[in-house]
């Protein structure tokens, strides 16, 4: 065997592994990809649709739950609306899905894939049950604010930049509540600040990136009664779409 002809071999096997190597490669950048899902919950023994944003989900042939009792349909699938955001905070392209979920399901998490031609994502976890009120629009003041009490989940939105929601709260002296936003944890955009305020519009509170994931939490104790206003609004003063949050209002 000649050393020319081992050389062949040799550079065959290289050109083979790289070319192998830019496959898989290839492969990988073109799997879809889920950030977030709007709403970010889901209530059990219903069926709701939920939009789902992300990478390639344009290309999408189906959407399916690790659990086996959760039911999904594909309903819509297209690009989506950037607005000069970053693509890889709140994806290029969404899909529509129909969820339907039994009376009882064991994890408070259920798992959603997404499935194209280049593969399958990484499981995105949604919420399951509790009661959930929505976020009732437009509440950009203290006049229009929407009333909430203790304890309830609120699901609402950033609805687009300079969004601000505010909320109403009326406190019993020397109460104490805690206002937490759940978002970033949850693969939402937004990242969330919370502002209290008294009747006077004096600032009692505030709370910003409490922990990694961005998210604040504003434990508060009323040294007198009143009507309080809770602000939430974007720090970077972004909205939109992918900027869906749970505002969870609840004793210590």
């Amino acid at each position: 065997m000649s050393i020319r002809w081992h050389f062949g071999l040799f550079f065959a096997a290289i050109v083979g592994g790289v070319a192998f190597a830019q496959d898989k490669k290839d492969e990988k950048k073109d799997q879809p990809v889920v950030i977030l899902s709007n709403p970010l919950g889901v209530p059990l023994g219903a069926t709701t649709k939920v939009t789902l944003r992300g990478m390639k989900l344009d290309e999408a042939s189906e959407i399916r739950a690790v659990e086996s009792e959760v039911s999904v349909k594909l309903v819509s699938k297209g690009k989506s609306k950037i607005d000069q955001q970053d693509a890889s905070l709140i994806g290029d392209s969404q899909l529509v899905a129909e969820l339907t979920l039994p009376a009882e399901l064991a994890d408070p998490l259920l798992s959603l894939v997404v499935v194209t031609p280049a593969g399958v994502s990484k499981p995105l976890a949604i919420l399951v049950g509790g009661s959930v009120l929505p976020e009732q629009e437009p509440n950009p003041g203290f006049k229009q604010s929407q009333p909430i009490a203790c304890p309830a989940v609120i699901a609402g939105q950033i609805q687009h930049a300079h969004d601000v929601d505010v909320f109403r709260y009326t406190a019993q002296a020397g109460e104490r509540v805690i206002f937490e936003v759940q978002a970033r944890q949850h693969g939402s955009a937004l990242d969330a600040t919370l502002s209290l305020y008294d009747e006077q519009g004096q600032l009692v509170a505030s709370s910003d990136d409490l922990n990694e994931a961005r998210d604040p939490l504003l434990d508060a104790t009323f040294a007198k009664a009143g009507v309080f206003y809770l602000s939430l609004a974007d720090a970077h003063d972004q909205g939109g779409a992918a900027h869906p949050y749970r505002l969870v209002i609840r004793r210590p």
